[in-house]
């Protein structure tokens, strides 16, 4: 089954190429050139994986990386951009960025980047989903929480 990708980039040229590649690589992409557009996309479909510009018309790729987070917490956000600041970047990881490529960049490095990601997807998918006994322990892993004796901690937040 292809990997579904949502990509948003407004430069014809680069996102012609772009998704291109990533098609001739069985990838299944659906482009959008500005973030208003891509947040309805995503809303109606399910993706494996977003890469989003950050400099984009009618909504940035900053806004639209927050929207997707409200709504999907596990699902792969890379940023593509131009903007090479540190305070960029560190802004694109705190609004739930999973990684952040500088262009121009090369089509191999976003491929392997892409695929690291989606295995992890995958390995996630697979894990078990109903609550593992180890012990005293009661681990549910689908929501991360970890239990004994009746109290239980949240393994995203730490309580």
């Amino acid at each position: 089954m292809k990997a579904k990708i949502l990509y948003v980039e407004d430069d014809d040229s680069l996102s012609f190429i772009t998704k291109d590649q990533l098609e001739m690589e069985s990838y299944d992409v659906t482009h959008s050139a500005n973030g208003k557009d891509a947040w309805s996309i995503f809303k109606k479909g399910e993706f494996d994986l977003c890469l989003l510009d950050v400099m984009l018309p009618q909504m940035d790729g900053f806004e639209l990386a927050k929207k997707i987070r409200a709504v999907s917490k596990h699902v792969p956000i890379i940023f593509l951009t131009a903007k090479t600041m540190v305070e960029d970047k560190m802004e694109g990881f705190l609004l739930g960025g999973d990684d952040y490529v500088t262009k121009p960049y090369s089509f191999e490095e976003l491929k392997m980047r892409i695929d690291v990601f989606l295995r992890r997807r995958k390995i996630i998918e697979e894990a078990p989903k109903e609550a593992i006994i180890i012990g005293k322990y009661n681990f549910d892993y689908a929501n991360l929480d970890l239990s004994i004796n009746g109290t239980s901690r949240d393994l995203l937040k730490g309580s």
